[in-house]
């Protein structure tokens, strides 16, 4: 059990790290409504790439509010042990989060790049289809690089 000085000290932490995981949160749903609900953006297919990365930044906020802040606010009672099966797997499905957000950042740097320098060539590339296929090829591409935290001797405990 905490001191009563501990748990202030929890409180405090707490507080401070709400502040900008609600930020995060709100701006990300405000984002995903706006462009859902605005046809002419819907239909540009340069936004998938902006809905992932606003998907992926949920799913961090998700795993840092339920996880990281409920590790503070119950001690680690609730993992049993660091070497578990729910610790890893928890960290591997933020990894995969991260690392897809990672994948689609780069990729709307090049969609930009190809949008300001290759102009004429920006249309054929970046279709409905290849834009599909660029969102999954990325997730894919996270949960790729995220696979050395199921195993043992790589796993980073959480």
């Amino acid at each position: 059990y905490s001191t009563l000085p501990e748990r202030a000290d929890d409180r405090l932490v707490i507080g401070l790290l709400l502040i900008p995981v609600a930020y995060g949160i709100i701006a990300n749903i405000a984002l995903c409504i706006a462009i859902f609900g605005n046809k002419d953006i819907r239909s540009n297919p340069s936004y998938y790439l902006l809905i992932q990365i606003a998907v992926c930044d949920l799913v961090l906020l998700f795993f840092d509010v339920f996880f990281r802040l409920a590790g503070i606010i119950f001690r680690q009672a609730y993992l049993i042990s660091a070497y578990s099966s729910l610790n890893s797997t928890i960290y591997f499905f933020s990894q995969c989060a991260w690392w897809s957000f990672v994948c689609s950042l780069t990729l709307t740097a090049v969609n930009r790049f190809i949008c300001i320098v290759f102009v004429g060539r920006y249309d054929n590339l970046f279709t409905h289809r290849s834009m599909i296929v660029a969102v999954l090829f990325t997730t894919l591409g996270g949960i790729f690089l995220s696979v050395p935290h199921l195993t043992r001797c790589c796993r980073v405990l959480w």
